[in-house]
């Protein structure tokens, strides 16, 4: 794979007739990224991996300092802004589009932006040199191979994605609760399970997680089981009641009504539609 030292500083490929699910656009590094500030967004998504030093990101006004093996995602559109916050801050970067990129990027919870630690990013990197090195060598259908390059790049973030973000000064309690969450969305998990692993009781949970995710963990629990609903109805045949069991939800009808009520249709629907 090429390196930050040997790989041109951009490269934009040919995208065919713009037919595909995912597509690159355009794809480099910079060894020593620069302040960049976009209020209105930039037309494509952005994949960006950090693999030296250290700067901050803003996405929609949250910030996040970004340092080696942390990634962002960006959909089309969002407001952000860049700076460095070390010399030689340097990144890799992705910029790509196509017709399915809007609803994977928000069954995938990226629709309003991600940071996150990738801890080991050899995976990323390796796909990411896989796509450039396709680009590069096949200029005429290239982009038909780094789109399934690209589908798996997007693939492993969201899982990478699993853990915490990259928030500054996220406090303890509402740390731990969130990797429990993470850890154990899929069984019937209570408030007096979280609490209990935690030592504290639930008012003092419910506060400072309220305080610091913006949201009671009941509600950030019914978010995530839904989040996976989607994937899962995006991606695979499973049965709606198959579905339901797989994310916590031991009643497929209470399945049904949570999602009507949170995603505006039914399961069924969400998964006809391949629009949304």
């Amino acid at each position: 794979m090429k390196t930050a030292e040997t790989m041109d500083t951009f490269f934009f490929p040919f995208t065919g007739n713009g037919d595909l699910p995912f597509y690159v656009t355009a794809i480099g590094d910079n060894c020593a990224q620069h302040a960049i500030e976009r209020p209105n967004g930039y037309p494509m998504s952005l994949i960006i991996i950090c693999t030296k030093g250290k700067g901050e990101f803003y996405l929609e006004n949250r910030r996040h300092v970004v340092a080696k093996n942390d990634v962002v995602i960006i959909p089309d559109n969002i407001a952000h802004a860049y700076t460095p916050l070390e010399e030689n801050w340097a990144i890799y970067w992705i910029a790509f589009t196509g017709f399915a990129t809007r609803q994977s990027l928000a069954v995938m919870n990226f629709k309003h932006g991600k940071c996150f630690s990738a801890e080991k990013a050899e995976a990323l990197l390796e796909t990411y040199g896989n796509i450039y090195k396709t680009l590069r060598a096949d200029t005429v259908n290239g982009h038909i191979t780094a789109s399934e390059h690209l589908y798996s790049l997007l693939l492993k973030s969201y899982k990478l994605s699993f853990g915490l973000r990259k928030d500054t000064k996220l406090n303890p309690i509402a740390g731990k609760a969130l990797e429990y969450i993470e850890k154990y969305y899929s069984e019937p998990i209570t408030l007096d399970d979280i609490a209990g692993v935690l030592g504290i009781s639930k008012r003092h949970l419910c506060r400072v997680f309220k305080e610091h995710v913006r949201v009671t963990p009941n509600e950030y629990i019914i978010k995530k089981r839904l989040q996976e609903a989607k994937l899962l109805l995006s991606t695979t045949q499973l049965k709606i009641k198959e579905v339901a069991k797989k994310v916590g939800f031991e009643d497929s009808n209470y399945f049904s009504v949570v999602f009507s009520k949170y995603e505006g249709v039914n399961p069924n629907v969400f998964r006809l539609d391949g629009s949304r």
